[in-house]
């Protein structure tokens, strides 16, 4: 297998349209990187290579050799779908992430449920990055409008079960039958769970 090797080269040194093929393999891999990061760390500050056409797979090895091999360098995860790719900058160079913190830690629940539901070829950052730009799928946003939603109750449930409120549970529960059996996505606790651990017996009384 081959990629496609596209990006700045502060060393001088001249590649047709700059672009080239390496082999999908880590030693030449680490040869790549040991000549980029030698020609990189005098070079520019946005020196960087950026190797495209590359999965989720390919992007895990990418990963794996850089922390492996160069404590120099590092590697983000840019773009999205199909055009998503790995960049490789001098370690402090790359391009912070631009989601506010409220996009993140919606991203991070989004990446949870998408695990759950089987959809595993979505890696967080990028379902971050989908966030932040308006790019989800169809599939990704009727999951996150359904496992949201859902969330809501399941914290208005657990703050009734902390309150030690058996009437609001049993309401809470009366119009989300199997909501008891849901656990929150930040910490994986059920309702039943919470109300033993803080001792609030009348809650769950009415759980049960």
């Amino acid at each position: 297998q081959f990629w496609e090797v596209a990006g700045e080269y502060p060393d001088g040194q001249a590649l047709e349209d700059g672009e080239f093929s390496i082999a999908l393999a880590p030693a030449p891999l680490e040869t790549f990187f040991a000549w980029f990061e030698k020609g990189a760390a005098t070079g520019a500050d946005n020196a960087h290579v950026a190797l495209v056409g590359s999965g989720k797979g390919e992007r895990a090895l990418i990963y794996s050799v850089i922390e492996a091999h160069f404590p120099g360098l590092e590697a983000v995860s840019q773009g999205v779908g199909e055009d998503r790719e790995v960049a490789v900058y001098i370690r402090g160079k790359a391009p912070k992430p631009t989601a506010d913190e409220n996009i993140r830690a919606q991203g991070i629940r989004l990446y949870k449920f998408a695990r759950e539901a089987g959809l595993t070829q979505h890696s967080q950052d990028e379902i971050v990055e989908r966030l932040a730009t308006g790019t989800l799928t169809d599939e990704l946003k009727g999951l996150w409008e359904k496992r949201a939603a859902e969330q809501e109750v399941v914290e208005r449930l657990l703050l009734a079960v902390a309150q030690d409120d058996a009437n609001c549970v049993k309401e809470i529960c009366r119009k989300c039958p199997g909501v008891t059996n849901v656990a929150h996505v930040d910490n994986s606790e059920l309702p039943l769970l919470v109300a033993a651990r803080l001792n609030c017996e009348n809650a769950a009384r009415a759980l049960v």
